[in-house]
């Protein structure tokens, strides 16, 4: 059994590490019922790929603040197409039950090349409903990237504005599945690719178009049917 704290291991190898500290968390404004609550943190890069970890329970203080300075480790691949999940989860009972008071992401290519063109990021993320609606909570992390080879070149186009998003489990779970179907393919491809194997690799390319021409039509029906 895996621990809340053990990171699942990445198919791809990874290009470095994301160190992030959780400093605190402010609930929503008119939370009367959040008294202590932990931060969950989750770095998604495919349906199989999730490395999990959790701050300790904190009570709230008076001015609805959660302190925690707790400091984790993730793996990034190589392409940089992750999401990071946060999650504000609340004790409910004595016996130990949480639940969801808030959520948010943020894509881990924003974050690295934002780090690469402005230094590391001490920032509040603002915290959204399950409906995506803003809450006025936020959870302030101080994050940093160490790359596994300095000579590597990294995303640099991140001179915008660093921000969090409503978390779209749908839309998430599909792009994230798209992706590790074709990052997969185009492994395959690769290899029939080095033992020579050309009719090999053009009916692995065939396989990439049509694993992209899926994902699409996904995407469009989960789009009509919002």
């Amino acid at each position: 059994a895996t621990s809340p704290n053990q990171a699942v291991a990445y198919e791809m190898a990874p290009s470095g590490t994301m160190i992030i500290q959780v400093v605190q968390a402010t609930v929503p404004p008119g939370d009367t019922g959040t008294k202590r609550a932990c931060v969950k943190l989750e770095l998604r890069d495919g349906p199989e790929d999730r490395q999990k970890m959790k701050t300790k329970m904190q009570d709230v203080d008076k001015a609805m603040v959660l302190t925690f300075n707790e400091t984790f480790e993730f793996d990034v691949n190589e392409e940089y197409g992750g999401e990071l999940r946060l999650q504000l989860f609340k004790r409910k009972s004595i016996m130990g039950d949480k639940a969801a008071v808030a959520n948010a992401g943020v894509y881990v290519k924003n974050i690295v090349s934002y780090i690469n063109t402005n230094g590391s990021i001490d920032k509040e993320f603002k915290l959204f409903s399950k409906e995506g609606q803003a809450l006025g909570g936020n959870v302030r992390l101080k994050i940093d990237f160490a790359p596994s080879d300095p000579a590597t070149p990294l995303p640099g186009d991140g001179g915008g504005a660093m921000k969090s998003h409503a978390p779209t489990e749908d839309e998430a779970a599909t792009r994230l599945q798209a992706r590790f179907r074709g990052m997969k393919t185009r492994r395959e491809m690769n290899e029939k690719k080095s033992k020579g194997g050309v009719k090999g690799a053009v009916i692995a390319a065939a396989a990439v178009a049509v694993a992209g021409a899926g994902a699409m039509l996904v995407r469009k029906r989960g789009q009509k049917k919002r």
